[in-house]
């Protein structure tokens, strides 16, 4: 019956391509209009401050129309790694019924189309990929060689690395994890002296700081599946009771499945604890009643979240030379090239805002959209920059305010009376 779950899971990846979006307008707006700035010669990492991993950004800088398809292309990668790390060893001795197995199938199928909502979310599939690394024993040292290049290209992997080093600390491995951590300090320390030679050091710095880093911080985890996937968690542990009376084989493969579930709970995890949930048959009426009523309400949110997205075919077109405040809440399309470096809203959102960084990122953008009402503030703090720009009197998509700058030739803050015709003196 696995081959079910991967017909359901499969009908979601279908819907994925035919919905035609993989992620947010906020996480998509960060794409393009930092790819915008980027062929404009704005260094990606240093300039904007881009938390976007560097080849889905060059994507979007050479071939913007195919972005979201290589995005799209990459989310189904990732869904069938973690789908397939749950099939792929059930258990054997209270083996998973046909309706454990159609559960994963939907609740996987469902989130498969659910975009990505932050840009660490991105990065699932690079977690699927270090999660089947840690499968095999074999040659540890080019498994952490391996492991270092996804861990400086998606920050999550690090999350995997943690359940790798516990699998083999359970399986008493010393030797080979000595000889994983071996491959990845070489990798890390090899790529890291490559870099330096290709972008130079200040470049690699940015892109340690500004993405590496920073990248933890950008979007909030969605509260509510996360809080499905820790009461999932709680369940599995629960279970364990149950476990302590199968063979060891069996224990072995539930703490597999508990801890990579454990793992996602770093960076979101989407609903890969809720597949995990479905691998254990519980034999209390009370777990078997939690387990219904927790599938449902994974069943439940993803269908609400889903409804909650605005559709692919609402967009709105920036006016060239334009600038964006705030989180779009429809997907952007740009008339011409952006006019300022504020890509990322969470490098001046925050409660402390370095208003000097803000004023030299702002330029002199003809139309300023303010998605969040951030005007009125800034002009208190920026009262000589944003003092050119008068309200347009239109209605936008979301409620978005619209702002123009004057004519360039006089200083709107100065009233500017015209001179006294000078008076014909009598004869």
């Amino acid at each position: 019956m696995r081959g079910l779950a991967l017909v359901l899971w499969g009908l979601g990846v279908v819907g994925s391509f035919y919905w035609g979006k993989a992620t947010s307008p906020a996480l998509e707006g960060t794409y393009v209009l930092s790819a915008d700035r980027w062929k404009q010669d704005r260094a990606p990492y240093q300039d904007l401050q881009a938390p976007a991993d560097p080849i889905t950004l060059w994507i979007f800088r050479e071939v913007p129309v195919y972005g979201m398809v290589y995005l799209l292309f990459w989310k189904a990668i990732g869904g069938l790694l973690l789908v397939g790390f749950v099939l792929r060893r059930p258990l054997r001795e209270a083996p998973p019924t046909p309706w454990h197995w159609i559960m994963v199938g939907l609740i996987g199928g469902l989130y498969q189309v659910l975009p990505w909502n932050a840009p660490i979310e991105v990065g699932e599939t690079a977690y699927g990929l270090a999660l089947w690394l840690g499968e095999s024993a074999r040659r540890p040292f080019l498994q952490g060689i391996l492991l270092s290049v996804l861990l400086l290209w998606q920050p999550v992997v690090v999350w995997a690395l943690v359940f790798w080093l516990y699998r083999r600390w359970e399986n008493q491995e010393g030797q080979a994890a000595l000889y994983h951590l071996l491959g990845l300090l070489w990798g890390v320390l090899a790529l890291l002296a490559l870099s330096k030679t290709l972008w130079g050091s200040a470049a690699l710095y940015a892109y340690l700081l500004n993405y590496t880093l920073l990248l933890w911080r950008v979007g909030t985890p969605d509260k509510g599946l996360w809080l499905l996937n820790g009461a999932s968690l709680l369940i599995l542990v629960l279970f364990s009771g149950e476990m302590g009376r199968l063979p060891y084989r069996e224990r072995v493969l539930y703490r597999r499945n508990l801890w990579a579930a454990l793992s996602t709970l770093g960076w979101g995890g989407r609903a890969f604890p809720g597949l995990t949930l479905f691998t254990v048959r519980p034999r209390s009426p009370t777990l078997k009643l939690l387990q219904l009523l927790l599938g449902l309400s994974y069943l439940g949110y993803g269908t609400f979240t889903f409804l909650r997205h605005p559709s692919p075919q609402t967009s709105l077109s920036l006016a060239p030379n334009s600038c964006f405040w705030g989180m779009p809440p429809t997907y952007l399309t740009l008339q011409g090239p952006y006019g300022c470096d504020l890509t990322t809203p969470h490098t001046w959102s925050s409660a402390r805002v370095d208003w000097e960084e803000l004023y030299r990122k702002l330029h002199q953008p003809d139309w300023i959209y303010d998605a969040e009402g951030y005007m009125a503030r800034f002009r208190y703090y920026l009262p000589r920059k944003l003092a050119p720009y008068e309200a347009v009197d239109t209605t936008l998509f979301g409620f978005l305010r619209l702002y123009r700058r004057k004519s360039k030739d006089t200083l709107p803050w100065i009233r500017a009376h015209p001179p006294a015709k000078p008076q014909s003196q009598p004869n």
